[in-house]
């Protein structure tokens, strides 16, 4: 087998393989023996794309499906690229359907916050959408997903029009010019279990590198969603023996390019503040606002990392529990302290919708104050630290849209 470029590298899957460049070109990944792909080129049956993504679940869920359409008079090619960006597989499936008369182009991602599968139908050249219930396994999935796969493609076979709801013009920025005709480049005699090689000049034009910033991140790529987890702060005032814990509650909120917004709250416990001999409850409320970039690490949005800038606003109450007999204490008072800091953040994607966060945060702090748990001595008084900071770790579930991903749009 002889390995074509490309930004990503293939293996030969069942029919033919082929690999997507990010800026919507095609290349072809593995060669056949050539008796394959003679037999491939005397057929004349239908060509059906389906588009694998990145995601191995939705991947096997496709290779699955393509199985399935065996049973019909069709040629099954398979195509490898990133699904995330509608506009982009709209585009890319456009440009098959134009140079391999495809009957229909089919793929799986996020739409309206729910798992949809996609087709673009090659005759009327709309693009289809239908959404994916979830299932009680993923083989059920499977199932499913084969058997709506199988219909569709039966449906447009017989020429009727699937019952399937038309994705509007603006939703994929839909150009009215022709799809780029080196979108499907290579593709000259796909068929199941067939495949061809195409040598593409290695050119850089400015049609070749494709997508400008606004391209790359589409409107998908906004999203919304909570966390929960246990928090560890440092003492924010002298006199606190350990550290200020318990449970926070945040949402956060996604755009493009990566950009996160972050708000929460600590439901900590109330700490002891130990003064000169009068002992004192301490109370800490705090409010935290985050706002940064995320960072994906590789093409999956499975890990990725946050680095943002921070403002906290924590109320803390403090009373008096004892003082010396001769001495008065002080009644229950209330104070602000806000502070400025960064943050780093880390997520691991477990499942769609559920990962695991990690949070630290350092702040130093824009206000200051002193506690006196006691009319006098001094020694009763406690004053706020410079720097605090904290750690919390917890899960995290996407309530709209997906985490976020490489290009800005939901996985």
């Amino acid at each position: 087998m002889r390995l074509i470029r490309g930004p990503f590298v293939a293996g030969a899957l069942m029919g033919a393989v082929v690999t997507l460049r990010p800026e919507g070109g095609v290349a072809w990944a593995a060669t056949p023996p050539a008796s394959e792909t003679a037999s491939a080129a005397g057929r004349t049956e239908p060509v059906v794309a389906l588009v694998l993504p990145v995601d191995q679940a939705e991947r096997s869920d496709l290779e699955g499906a393509g199985e399935r359409l065996k049973e019909l008079s069709v040629s099954v090619l398979y195509v490898s690229g990133d699904t995330r960006s509608l506009e982009r597989t709209s585009s890319v499936a456009r440009g098959l359907s134009n140079q391999r008369a495809a009957l229909a182009v089919l793929w799986i991602s996020t739409w309206r916050a729910e798992r949809t599968l996609f087709v673009h139908d090659g005759k009327s050249g709309r693009t289809l959408a239908r959404p994916l219930p979830r299932a009680e396994s993923p083989e059920a999935a499977r199932e499913e997903l084969a058997i709506v796969v199988r219909g569709i493609v039966n449906a447009l076979l017989e020429g009727s029009a699937p019952p399937l709801e038309e994705v509007p013009s603006s939703a994929s920025s839909e150009a009215d010019t022709a799809a780029d005709p080196r979108a499907a480049s290579g593709a000259a005699a796909a068929g199941t279990g067939a495949s061809t090689s195409a040598d593409e000049p290695d050119s850089d034009t400015a049609a070749d590198r494709g997508a400008t910033d606004a391209d790359r991140h589409s409107t998908d790529g906004f999203g919304a969603g909570v966390r929960a987890g246990y928090g560890v702060f440092s003492p924010a005032v002298s006199g606190v023996s350990g550290f200020d814990a318990g449970p926070i509650l945040g949402a956060r909120l996604w755009g493009p390019f990566q950009l996160m917004f972050d708000a929460s709250y600590g439901f900590l416990s109330e700490t002891s503040l130990s003064l000169g001999g009068s002992n004192a409850m301490l109370h800490r409320h705090p409010i935290m606002l985050g706002a940064g970039k995320a960072l994906v690490l590789g093409s999956s949005p499975r890990f990725w990392l946050s680095g943002e800038l921070t403002f906290t606003a924590d109320r803390m109450v403090r009373r008096t529990l004892h003082t010396p007999n001769d001495v008065m204490p002080t009644s229950s008072d209330g104070r602000w302290l806000t502070s400025l800091g960064a943050r780093l953040g880390g997520a691991v994607r477990l499942a769609r919708g559920v990962g695991i966060y990690t949070l630290f945060n350092v702040e130093a702090t824009t206000s200051s104050f002193a506690y006196a748990a006691a009319s006098e001595p001094d020694a009763a008084r406690a004053e706020t630290r410079g720097f605090v900071a904290h750690f919390d770790v917890g899960a995290s579930f996407d309530m709209l849209g997906s985490a976020p991903s490489r290009d800005g749009a939901t996985p």
